[in-house]
Formats: C-alpha cells, sequence, structure tokens
C-alpha cells in the first residue's frame, strides 16, 4: 500500500482539499472526500498525465475531479501500472543527440517541403468568388492609401496596353481575366505587382526608370502573369498562415522571447518562400519571352535598372544576410541566371547595354536638335 498527499480539485470550483490518497498493489485508488466517505476508483477508469521531469502528476477521475499529487519513483510507478516509462530518455544521452538531430529535420521538413508543398495542391482550388473578393478589396485599400491616379505620358501607355493585350489573345492562358493599371506613388516607388484575380499594376516611377522601355516592361509584364498562373498570392497567403499556425503549435506562447522568435522565424520562413515563388516567376517570364519570340535578356536588362535603383540608397544588410531577409531573390542572381538561360555573357550584355544606351542618347539628341530648330528665329 502507497500513501501520498494530494490537493483534490472538485469539478466546478475554485478551491481545494487536502488528501491521503491510499494506492494498493491491486491498484485501486482510495481517498475520503469531504464528508468522511470513503471513494475508490480503479486504474483503468483514471485518465492520468503523462510525466514531464518533476512536474506534480494529475489524475482526473470519471467524475471530472482533479488530484494533484508530487511526483515521486514510487508514485510513477504505481501510474505507469507495469507500462515502459518513456520519462527515462530524459536521462538518456543517446535520446539527447537523437532529438538534437532530430528536431532540426522535423522542423526543416515541415516549413520548407511539407507546408510549401500542400500550398501548391491546395491554392488552385480556392473559389473564383474569393479570389475576385481578396484582389478588390486590396486594389482599393491600396487606392486609398499608397496609390494615385497615374500620371504617366497615356500615348505611351496606350501602346503598351494595346501591345500586351494582344499578347495575352495569342498565349495559351485565360487571358480575358487580365487587367492592366498604372499608377503613380510616392511610398513603393518603381514596381509593378500581380493581384490573384489577375489585376497587373505598374507604377509610373518603374515607366520613368526604364524610360519606358517596351522590352523590358514587356519582361517584367510577363514576370507578373507567372505570378498570376503559378496562383503565387494564394499559395503566399496559404503559407503564411500554415507557419504560423504551425510555429504557434510547437513552441506555444510561453514567453515574450518565443513570441519573438516565432515572429522572426514566421518572417524568414516567408521570405524564403516568397523567393521561391519570385525564382518560379523568373523561369515563367524567360520561357514565355522565349515562346512568343522576344529576347530574354530584356529580364536582365530590366533587374539591372533595378539593381542600380537600389546602389543609388543605402543597405543595412550585406549580401548573405540580405538573401535571407528580404522577400525577393539577389538581383544579380537574377540577372545572371536571364543571360545564363538567353546563353549571353556578360561581357556581351554589358557590351549590348552600351550600345543600347548610345541608340537612346543619339535619339535624345536628335530630338533636342529637332526641337530647337523647330524655334522662331
Amino acid at each position: 500500500m502507497l500513501v501520498v498527499e494530494g490537493k483534490l480539485f472538485t469539478y466546478g470550483a475554485t478551491n481545494c482539499q487536502i488528501i491521503t490518497v491510499k494506492l494498493s498493489a491491486s491498484g485501486t485508488l482510495c481517498y475520503a472526500n469531504s464528508a468522511d466517505e470513503t471513494v475508490k476508483y480503479k486504474h483503468e477508469e483514471l485518465t492520468i498525465s503523462a510525466k514531464l521531469g518533476s512536474i506534480p502528476r494529475e489524475i482526473i477521475l470519471p467524475n471530472k475531479t482533479l488530484i494533484v499529487m508530487n511526483s515521486d519513483p514510487l508514485l510513477d510507478q504505481w501510474l505507469s501500472a507495469g507500462k515502459e516509462d518513456v520519462s527515462h530518455w530524459e536521462n538518456s544521452p543517446k535520446a539527447v543527440i537523437v532529438s538534437v538531430i532530430a528536431v532540426p529535420v522535423t522542423l526543416y521538413f515541415i516549413f520548407a517541403i511539407l507546408i510549401p508543398q500542400m500550398t501548391v495542391v491546395f491554392a488552385p482550388y480556392v473559389p473564383d468568388v474569393f479570389v475576385e473578393l481578396s484582389s478588390r478589396h486590396t486594389m482599393a485599400a491600396m487606392d486609398e492609401t499608397v496609390l494615385n491616379p497615374s500620371e504617366a505620358d497615356l500615348g505611351k501607355t496606350a501602346v503598351l496596353e494595346k501591345q500586351w493585350y494582344s499578347l495575352l489573345t495569342n498565349m495559351d492562358l485565360d487571358h480575358e481575366k487580365y487587367n492592366i493599371l498604372f499608377r503613380d506613388t510616392d511610398m513603393i516607388g518603381p514596381n509593378a505587382f500581380a493581384l490573384p484575380n489577375g489585376t497587373i499594376v505598374f507604377t509610373d516611377q518603374l515607366l520613368e526608370l526604364v524610360d519606358y522601355d517596351e522590352d523590358i516592361l514587356t519582361a517584367i509584364f510577363m514576370h507578373e502573369i507567372g505570378h498570376v498562373e503559378n496562383h503565387h498570392s494564394m499559395r503566399l497567403i496559404s503559407q503564411t498562415l500554415a507557419t504560423s499556425i504551425a510555429i504557434t503549435y510547437i513552441f506555444g506562447d510561453v514567453s515574450g522571447f518565443f513570441d519573438f522568435f516565432a515572429s522572426v522565424s514566421n518572417t524568414i520562413a516567408t521570405n524564403q518562400f516568397t523567393q521561391k515563388l519570385e525564382w518560379e516567376a523568373d523561369e515563367f517570364a524567360l520561357q514565355q519571352l522565349k515562346i512568343t519570340g522576344a529576347d530574354p535578356v530584356s529580364f536582365a536588362r530590366g533587374m539591372k535598372k533595378f539593381s542600380e535603383y537600389a546602389e543609388r540608397g543605402n543597405s543595412l544588410f550585406t549580401k548573405d544576410i540580405e538573401k535571407i531577409v528580404s522577400s525577393h531573390p539577389l538581383t544579380n542572381e537574377r540577372i545572371s541566371n536571364a543571360l545564363k538561360f538567353a546563353g549571353v555573357s556578360e561581357s556581351a550584355f554589358a557590351e549590348m547595354e552600351a550600345e543600347i544606351q548610345q541608340k537612346k542618347d543619339a535619339v535624345k539628341t536628335s530630338e533636342l536638335d529637332k526641337s530647337g530648330s523647330e524655334l522662331p528665329q
């Protein structure tokens, strides 16, 4: 007979009662209740908490009454009822070594393989009504906050729209869902983005950055189509949600440190996933440029413009850190990938850029001379 002191919490009550619990070798638990009546239960009727270190053991009775007792080797032995006690793994060097290896591998599998693969499978099945609703609300919110009506050259944007809609018609996709918009913004700068429903937005700042270069803008347009066709927005939303749930489930809400760690981990996991989506969109753009007879080098030229624009700012990160925390792959890597796809060396690309710039300068000089000659004498 094992006699142990415990705390009795009656279901629905807020206070506890100190009791003496008797545990018989035959597997019976008994104690005296507040009315000094003996209460007995068989071991198989009890719901017993698993042993975890030296934390108190909990026993839930059939009537939902809770008994809490301090962990003790003899008590733990009785509660295990002859079954193997896995708690000894806590002090096993082999178990510790295995866990040190297994836990990171498992986390990597969950966040780097399982969740992304799940989003690939389920994203295409998101109902169209939700895709349309989320896209419209997003566009409306951005028009109210960070975007303004376009001030770009209407003649040039009309030419771009006509060219792109004609291009969409000849592509093997649902071209009718696509809608091209132009917006001015002081907040997000030179940029283009695609919404899940096929709305593609170009900022005036991007048009100015590339000097309305049709080839470059078409390459960027193809990149944005890649986001839409591969359901990247829905995949990103699904991945972010699944990652947040997984991190919360695994680490729990135990302290401010874990809150911070979970937030940072979620950001890094999301950014790495976003980089993968950007690479997919790049590959889509390069393939489509080749199929439609355009020059894939145009994509490299566009990325070069972004690289030059970024260099005019100040980066707080080294390239290695930026590769981890950024939501986009490094621009130089994207340029190299496009050149490799096009079969063009970096030296040939530099010469090509210089030649194009010379032609543009010559055109501008000619236009200036022409405008000057038309001035009244």
